[in-house]
């Protein structure tokens, strides 16, 4: 069993719709005690129902039923609503719901067999699974994984491509479906929401009401992975070894130009002319010339490209031209220190001007965690290199 427990994905919004949603449905389950609400259920083979498109997204069969659905809920209306906003999010969400449920009694009008009914977010929530596949794909999700036999039990947690753990989830359905001839089903039903959400997906993105910054999978699919693919990480690490590569570092060049560069490579997404411009302008000297909302948007794009070298580079730079505003950045940095760079005196000496009252909720735990292994590393006598010449 794969349970998402969270996304990566920088948030630009606060959830305020998302956990709603969730409150809401809980709230909802627990006035019902548990029961069933009369009239809720999406019915099935006996006409249509307008009213029922939207109550039965908010119905639910257990606990168990209830648990599951807001879990996913969770992780990937983070990604949605970080995208949109609370204010547009919740139209969506509702939008969806609406769709998925009339889609799916239209359908089973015409379906063989008994009647039935339906209930639950999981329709919608294979909408907005799908959103989040064209929207974000390469996002992380933390997954939590748990195997059982008899007494033999297995757990973890690992990181997940949203792309990885969708394609895995809607095709694990599409083979359950095949299975049972796609006559109505649970899989089914996941199917009909996941087919909802594709559609919209690729529309708002057409349509510009959404700004994925260049993550979107059309993007990455057309730019982004052909960079990858041919020129491939070891040129980009070649360029951060190299300062005299003439191809990357054009010597005669402005500073303005050199921040215009900056922009537009990190607005496209194009990791070659971004880094190079960087690198340029950090060996001149001039940091002073790139402003805070584009260090910002460098961080959360070398985030999402998991360019480790590279973000570990920036944060450094970040943390020492906004001291002031770092916290974030110092607990982004001391994650890398420790986790990757095996660096625990370092990364303590990073948190420890760490405002907490500035951090949220999961942040905070963070840096604590991140203080805990780096004591850990410490007291098992983790040997700290010498730290490289910066920028390599």
């Amino acid at each position: 069993m794969f349970i998402p427990l969270g996304t990566d994905a920088p948030l630009y919004h606060r959830p305020i719709a998302t956990i709603g949603l969730i409150v809401a449905n809980v709230l909802l389950y627990a006035a019902s005690f548990g029961g069933q609400l009369n009239g809720w259920q999406l019915q099935l083979g006996q006409g249509l129902h307008p009213v029922q498109w939207w109550t039965s997204a908010f119905f639910h069969y257990d606990v168990v039923h209830l648990l599951g659905n807001m879990i996913f809920l969770w992780t990937f209306g983070l990604i949605v609503e970080g995208k949109l906003g609370w204010w547009r999010f919740l139209p969506l969400y509702l939008a969806l719901a609406g769709v998925d449920g009339a889609i799916t009694q239209a359908v089973m009008l015409a379906a063989p067999g008994p009647a039935g009914s339906a209930g639950g977010a999981s329709g919608v929530i294979y909408a907005l699974m799908a959103v989040a596949l064209i929207w974000a794909p390469r996002n992380d999700v933390d997954v939590f994984y748990f195997f059982g036999f008899g007494l033999w039990l297995r757990t973890g947690v690992f990181q997940a491509s949203i792309l990885a753990f969708s394609l895995c989830y809607i095709g694990l359905n599409l083979v359950l479906a095949a299975i049972t001839g796609f006559r109505i089903s649970t899989a089914v039903l996941h199917l009909l929401g996941a087919a909802v959400g594709f559609p919209v997906a690729c529309l708002m993105l057409r349509l510009k009401l959404v700004d994925c910054e260049g993550w979107d999978a059309f993007t990455l699919w057309r730019g982004r992975k052909l960079v990858e693919e041919i020129a491939g990480p070891s040129v980009l690490r070649e360029a951060r070894s190299d300062p005299d590569a003439a191809v990357l570092r054009p010597q005669q060049m402005s500073i303005d130009r050199r921040v215009q560069q900056l922009k537009e490579g990190i607005a496209a997404r194009n990791p070659l002319p971004a880094w190079s411009a960087y690198q340029d302008i950090r060996d001149r000297e001039r940091l002073d010339t790139i402003d805070q909302p584009t260090y910002r948007r460098l961080i959360d794009g070398l985030r999402i490209g998991k360019d480790w070298g590279g973000l570990l580079v920036v944060l450094e730079d970040y943390v020492a031209r906004f001291p002031e505003d770092a916290d974030r950045a110092r607990v982004l940095l001391a994650d890398l220190l420790v986790r990757r760079e095996q660096r625990p005196q370092a990364a303590l000496r990073v948190l420890e001007p760490l405002r907490d009252a500035a951090l949220g909720d999961d942040e905070r735990r963070l840096s604590r965690k991140l203080r805990s292994l780096a004591r850990t590393q410490i007291a098992e006598g983790v040997i700290e290199l010498a730290k490289p010449p910066t920028g390599q």
